[in-house]
């Protein structure tokens, strides 16, 4: 067992639908875009997935439950693309219950949001100026491996959700100007702790 460590994000873009192929994409995740809050800031850089996408084989799932499976790039039934704007993808759904179900919630409006899993392979870690304060933010240079992109319920990510992940985040956060380097490298340490699952 390896002790990478698998982090999971959403963004607020839309889903779409197509009714004859019975299928549904969106932008799992979009670069140059400051992430909100959650104990720092972060932003993935242009090309981040060039690498990822082509040695992946990448599965669709709803939620991330890898019980609701939705498509898979190795079977055809998804497919993952990278342009100017960030991770598109768009998966061909199962005649299942799970994929009715999922077409119709996206219809509905009841899904509206994306999220994909990954391990990092390089970022960065450094201090800028948010809204007049000092902020720690992380670029995230390259993604090393893509696990799944998922339509979600409730994204990890987003303002939806991103309040409760913060304020545990925020326990371990030891902010000093005169040693920005040391807590900058213990929000990173304890961040990484806290969201760290194995595989």
């Amino acid at each position: 067992m390896s002790n990478r460590v698998i982090e999971y994000r959403a963004f607020s873009s839309a889903l779409t639908k197509n009714a004859e192929a019975k299928k549904i994409g969106g932008y799992a995740a979009l670069y140059s875009v400051r992430s909100s809050y959650i104990g720092f800031y972060e932003v993935i850089e242009p090309g981040a997935f060039d690498n990822a996408i082509s040695k992946s084989d990448i599965r669709c799932l709803f939620n991330h439950d890898p019980n609701l499976i939705l498509g898979r790039t190795g079977a055809g039934t998804l497919a993952v693309s990278v342009d100017n704007k960030g991770l598109y993808y768009e998966v061909v759904l199962p005649d299942t219950s799970v994929g009715e179900n999922v077409y119709n919630a996206v219809s509905r409006g009841d899904v509206t949001q994306s999220s994909f899993g990954f391990i990092v392979g390089k970022d960065r870690w450094y201090e800028e100026i948010v809204d007049g304060k000092k902020a720690i933010l992380r670029s995230i240079i390259t993604i090393e491996e893509l696990f799944d992109v998922s339509p979600v319920t409730y994204p990890a990510y987003h303002e939806t959700s991103v309040n409760t992940r913060a304020a545990e985040i925020n326990k371990f956060i030891i902010h000093s100007e005169n040693h920005l380097e040391t807590d900058r490298l213990r929000i990173r340490k304890d961040y990484l702790k806290k969201i760290q699952r194995y595989v």
